[in-house]
Order: C-alpha cells, then structure tokens, then sequence
C-alpha cells in the first residue's frame, strides 16, 4: 500500500469538464517514465483542479504503482510576494525519513531530498511554484529558490517515479534535461463546449448555444465561468442571458480580470457578513485557522471590516460560510479552516486595503499580535518558527516595522547575536522571504517605519541572505545601498562592515578591482571608527582581493598588520582566526609555509569552544587538512590518513554551516587530494560539485579553480586532450578577472601539457 500525503493541496471543485486529454496526458506521463512533467496555466485556468481530479482517478487505481506519494502547495498571494521553500523541505525531509532536516545548505537539502526520493517510485506534487520563480526579465521562469532547484534537476537527471510542478510561469530550470524524460504541457483555457458544461453544472440555464457563447466571453477562464454560473444561479435564476447585468469584461486575464468583475457583481447581492469574511480572507496569503479568526473577530470589532460579523455566530456563521462555498468564492477546507483562491483573497484583500485602510492596517495588527503570543517564545524548528515570521510580515502590513524588526525578528528569530535561524536551521530562504516584507516592493526601496540604523541592518542582512542563496547580484545591489545610508549617517563602524561584506561579495563575483576598493574604503572606515575588530577584518578582507590579483607581499604586509592589531585587542587569541585566519593561513600555503600552517590550526583547535560557529570549525579543518596534504605531496608513499580524515569533516561543517563559497573551497582541496591518490571518481564527483555551484551562483574564481582542478586531473588520468580543453577555460576566467593568483599554476600546467604531448602520461 503507498504511503500518500496529499493535505497540502488546495480544495477543488470535483467536476471536471473538457479535460480528457490533459488526464490522458498526466496518465502516459506516469506510464512512460517521464521523470519531471510541468503544467502552465494563469490562476484560475484549473491548474489544481485538474491535478486533483488526476489524483482522484491513481487512488482509485491503488497508485497505479506508486510507493510514494507526496504533495505540497506554495501558493500565495500571485508572483510578487516573496516565498521560501524551508518548511517545504523540513517537512519533505522529515517525511522521507531524513534524520536531520536542518543540516546543510539549500542546495544540500534539495540533492538529498532526490536522493530519498529515489529510493522508492514516488510521485511528488509540486503545486504552484510561481512565487519562487524569477518574473519577467531575463531570467523568467528561473526557479530562484536553490534548493527547490536541486531538487527539480536531480529528479530530472533521474528519477523513477515522477515530480509533477504547476505554474503560472514556464520553468526555463529543465531545458538541459533529457527532451523524453521532462514534458510541459500549457493547459489552454476550456473550449466553449466544456465552458457550456461547467455553466450549467454550477446552475446557469439556456440554451447550448447561449452557453457556448458565454463561455466564449470568458475566454474559457475556469474560475470565472464556476463564479458566474454560481451568480447567475443565486441572482438571476441561472438565467444565462443576464450575465450582461455585470458589466463589460475588462482586465489582465493574467490577474485573473473575467474572475474579478464576477467576484464584484457578486458583493451587492451577498450580505454584508459574506463580504466581511472575505475580507478577512484577504488578509492573508494562506488557509486561515480557527484561532486566527477568533483573533480579528475579538472585541472591540474593526469598522469597515469586523462591524459587520457583530452577533453573527453559530448557525449564522455557518450559514454565510456555506454560502460563500456553494458560490465558489471559498474552497472547501475543513469546517474550522477557510481559504480561497489566490485572486479571491487577492481581490479582496486589495478591496479592504483601498476602501478600509485603517480596518487593513488594525487587522494585520491584531494578528501580529496573536501570532507573537501563539508561537513558541524561542522556536527550535522551522514548523515551530513559522507563525513568528507569519508575525513579522502581518506586523509589517500593520505598519508596525521597527517592532517587527526588533522584538520578534532580532530576539526571537535570530536570537540577537546567535544567528540562530541561519546559523543552526540554515533557514535562508525564509529569512529572504520575510526580510522582503520591509522592501515596498522588493528589493528597490524600503517601507517607511524604519529608523536609519534599522534600515542598513535589514539592507545588509537582506543582501547576506541573498549571498548565501547565491543570489550575488540581488545581494550586490543592497550591500551597496546599506553601504550608502550608513556613510551618509557617517556611522563609521557599520559603514566599515557594509563596505567589507560588499568587498568580499565583489570577490566571489570575480569582480576583483572593485573588491580592492571596497575592502579600501573599509580600512580607512574602520581607522576612523576605531574600533578594532573592524580594522582586523576590513584588512583580512583586503589582503584576500590582494592575493587573488596575484599580489602577494602586498597582501602579507596586511595579514600582519591585522594579527598585531588582533594581537593587542586580545592577548589570549594572538593570531587571526575564524576567516581571516583562514584567509592568512591560505596565502601561508601558497608561500610553502605548511608547518606554520599546521602550527596555526593547532592553536585554532585548542582555542576552539563548542559554541563557536560551524563554519570556523570547519575552516580551521580545512587548514589543516590541506597543510598535511601538501607536506606529503613530495614524498612518493606517506600517509594521507589524517589529511582525508580533516579536509573530509571540513567539506561535512561547510555543508551544514551552508556558506557555498567556502564549502567550493572545501571541496576543491578533497578534489585534489582524490587526484593525488588517484581516487580518480571522487575526484570528478567533487569537481562536477564545485564547478556546478560555481555557475549557478556566479562565482567565477572557483569556476577557474574547478577547471584548474580537471586539468590536473585529466593530466593524472592520461587525457591531455580534455586538460587542455579546461586550461583554456580557466585561462579565460583568469584574465577576465584578473585573477592573477592562479598564473603560476596556470603556466606550469602549460608547460606540462607540452612535454608529455598527445600520447599522454599516468602522472601529474
């Protein structure tokens, strides 16, 4: 028997009319193997109905096969809200049976999800995933969530059971995949036969052709024609020949246009409480709880909004929710549960917004409000975390930002300096997801509410979230304008950290010139300051963008004069350490300094608390690692015990620390440390790894480094043909850069390329 779990779905109408072809193209697509199929339709079309009505019909089968089943819906409220995929993937993980849903980067959930998934014939249903896909620009149809990414391409690359997607916007992410093993299907609106039947299933009366012609008005738009015939039903006697008492057909089919001028017709007939609940609905991007409309209906009631549900309870209650359902206006959840379509809620909701800006602003309050008193005063999981970022974005509604910011988001969330919803749940989309609510829109200017230091901290940490998405230039343009309000208020200390932090994110871009002048700027802004852990991280980060332009001494003369400043700041901890400490003990490596190194890291280890972060940890393994690995290279037989043992649980910290860029470093070492122990498929394994992080996320230094690091390879596996090929890639990247660092190794490898000539060698 399959173990199946469907409750996330949207409720649907169980008629479905006119789409015979679509089921029979669902069934051959589960039939066939096809491992990744999507359905694209603009809201309303019948998207879910039609994935309901498909899932209806496996049931009945016994699953057809299927071991498997899972399904979840991120709808919200169009494309424009911001959504993450994080309570997705705890869920998913949990269900499949992982045994830590909070380890790992975004990109590490997604590939073990697929991994889970593969291991029995699943059928997993991903409904409306258009709020995580870019909108329109050049990147239209991208997912932007790198997890749900992952997930949907290795399905694709393999998968024996199938991952269904529903969108309002093509996925462009399966274009690579095999052409027999991923299918779309844009589901066209019904044709004027199954609009007549829909009409006359929901009561309108006439004859074929006048059912025909009107569903031709409506252009076939499925939520419109089950509105109209329900109004007509209710209103007119189902007299099909009155629906011209609605007026002209106008708007953006996109947003759902015929479906609104019914949902408008509508409101002078229903009854002032109907009108109510579906501006509470509104209200929200989600089904609502019984809890949540006890909270908006408590005393004293809300004018324009509450007012109305005034001694409407029990019978009454029931009475105009029964309504509404029979109407089509709401779905039919659970008794206790309301929810709508999103162009319902969406339609009402800016309904209430225009008309009752106060009611909007002082019901978003009220659930902040609840929401805060309902969750968990410090949430340990994502599940337990999500009223509270629920909270943050009603309170930003309400207009109440600085509160948001500071007594749920900063206390609870992140638990002030621990970082705690990054750093232990890794839960980055969502910290996107909810920083957004203090952008109108996202991310090109910031709601009023905020003072100016509250305005660069959510700037800054907008654009670290992003960064650790590798979302680089979203998070490019924000660091910037952190950057530019903290100079402006001439707060020097947060301004030198804005300028860092834009300093290293221009270095992952590859964008070294500019990474020098930044890291500039935040050296003269941390002398200013005075503070002197700035001065030590302001020069880390530029002595990094000095080494990587190939300048070494420049880059050693600040990297000492870092560690005195650290030195004297705290006399117990005498060397850089966390990332600059890494940063130094790299260009140590690069100068044969590997006993220092070695020395260095030992320090780190015997310094080191168990509550320091993961990614130190993990850095500090790194070092070492890589100092052992390189002292033995020289020698024909040693033992690379230790070196496997410590750059192994530096590739493992960096997954679940969830910092890509360090975590390509990681495995670029292991990469060559396979190589070199000619442990050549685990080599390629970590290279393909890095060199697709690299491309993804844009970091185009590690791109180098992973083409740098096949060439060695193919060289070590006798293929000088394919060395070449990705010398010839690297060497591009590194005058494109500038990223004068790797010439040397460039020009060695060259050279070793023309001694051994086409016939190859079993040597690097």
């Amino acid at each position: 028997m399959a173990q199946v779990s469907i409750a996330r779905l949207p409720a649907t109408n169980r008629e479905l009319f006119g789409r015979e072809a679509e089921l029979s193209w669902l069934d051959a697509c589960w039939q066939d193997g096809v491992r990744v199929a999507s359905i694209i339709a603009f809201g309303g079309v019948g998207k879910s109905a039609l994935v309901n009505a498909w899932l209806r019909g496996m049931d009945r089968d016994a699953w057809r096969g299927a071991e498997r089943v899972y399904a979840w819906s991120f709808y919200s409220q169009g494309t424009d809200r911001l959504a993450s995929s994080d309570e997705f993937f705890a869920s998913a993980l949990k269900w499949f049976g992982d045994p830590d849903p909070t380890q790992g980067s975004p990109w590490d959930k997604g590939e073990r999800l697929a991994r889970l998934i593969r291991q029995k014939r699943t059928l997993l249903i991903l409904d409306g995933v258009e709020p995580l896909q870019w909108g329109p620009g050049v990147q239209q149809g991208k997912l932007k969530d790198p997890a749900l990414e992952a997930l949907v391409k290795e399905l694709g690359a393999q998968n024996e059971g199938l991952c269904l997607i529903t969108s309002r916007i093509g996925l462009t992410d399966l274009e690579a995949l095999p052409a027999e093993k991923v299918r779309a299907k844009d589901l066209a609106n019904l044709s004027p036969e199954a609009g007549a039947k829909l009409l006359e299933a929901r009561g309108a009366k006439g004859t074929d052709e006048e059912l025909r012609e009107a569903a031709k008005e409506y252009k076939g738009h499925g939520l419109a024609l089950t509105l109209l015939g329900s109004y007509l039903e209710d209103v007119a006697e189902g007299d099909i020949r009155r629906r011209k008492e609605i007026g002209p057909l106008e708007g953006d089919e996109r947003r759902g246009g015929h479906a609104r001028r019914v949902m408008a017709a509508y409101e002078p007939w229903l009854g002032k409480p109907e009108v109510a609940i579906l501006h509470l609905i509104g209200l929200f991007d989600r089904p609502v709880d019984e809890d949540e409309i006890a909270a908006l209906r408590a005393e004293p009631a809300m004018p324009g909004l509450t007012d109305a549900l005034v001694g409407v309870g029990g019978r009454a209650w029931n009475k105009a929710v029964a309504k509404l359902r029979r109407a089509g206006l709401l779905a039919s959840e659970p008794e206790k549960r309301l929810d709508a379509h999103p162009l319902v809620r969406e339609h009402f909701g800016e309904q209430l917004q225009e008309e009752h800006p106060e009611a909007w602003r002082e019901g978003h309050r009220r659930l902040y409000e609840h929401l805060k008193a309902k969750a968990k005063e410090l949430p340990d999981t994502i599940e337990e975390m999500a009223p509270l970022y629920a909270a943050v974005v009603h309170g930003c509604q309400a207009g109440k930002h600085q509160d948001a910011l500071g007594e749920v988001w900063r206390k609870r969330i992140r638990r002030e300096h621990q970082e705690f919803s990054t750093s232990y749940l890794g839960a980055f989309g969502s910290e996107v997801a909810v920083l957004s609510a203090f952008f109108d829109p996202p991310w090109e200017r910031l709601a009023q509410g905020l003072d100016e230091s509250q305005q660069a901290l959510v700037l800054n940490e907008a654009g670290y979230a992003l960064r650790a998405l590798g979302r680089l230039q979203e998070a490019a343009g924000l660091s910037r304008m952190g950057l530019e309000r903290v100079t402006a208020q001439q707060n020097w200390t947060n301004a030198a950290s804005s300028a860092a932090r834009l300093g290293e994110l221009l270095q992952a871009r590859g964008e070294l010139r500019g990474a020098k002048a930044r890291a500039s700027e935040s050296v003269e802004l941390a002398d200013k300051s005075g503070d002197d852990f700035r001065r030590t991280v302001g020069r880390a980060v530029l002595a990094a963008a000095l080494h990587a332009m190939g300048l070494r001494k420049e880059a050693a003369a600040q990297f000492e004069e870092a560690e005195q400043i650290q030195k004297e700041m705290q006399p117990a901890y005498p060397l850089l350490y966390s990332v600059r400490g890494y940063r130094y003990c790299d260009l140590l490596l690069d100068e044969g300094r590997n006993d220092e190194v070695r020395e260095r890291a030992m320090k780190f280890f015997a310094w080191r608390l168990p509550s320091d972060p993961l990614l130190d940890i993990a850095l500090d393994h790194l070092s070492l690692g890589r100092a052992l690995f390189l002292s033995a290279q020289p020698r024909a037989i040693v033992d690379l015990a230790d070196a496997t043992s410590h750059l192994r649980q530096a590739v493992d910290g960096l997954r679940r620390a969830g910092y890509q860029d360090f975590l390509s470093l990681g495995l670029l070492a292991r990469a060559a440390l396979h190589t070199h122990t000619q442990s050549f498929a685990e080599a390629h394994r970590d290279l393909a790894e890095t060199l697709t992080l690299a491309t993804r996320c844009g970091f185009r230094l590690h791109e180098a480094d992973a083409h740098l690091g096949y060439a060695r390879l193919y060289l070590a596996e006798s293929n000088p043909t394919a060395a070449r090929e990705h010398l010839e890639k690297a060497r591009a990247l590194i005058t494109a850069t500038g990223y004068h660092r790797r010439d040397p190794e460039l020009a060695a490898l060259d050279r070793f390329c023309g001694q051994i000539g086409d016939a190859g060698s079993s040597r690097c």
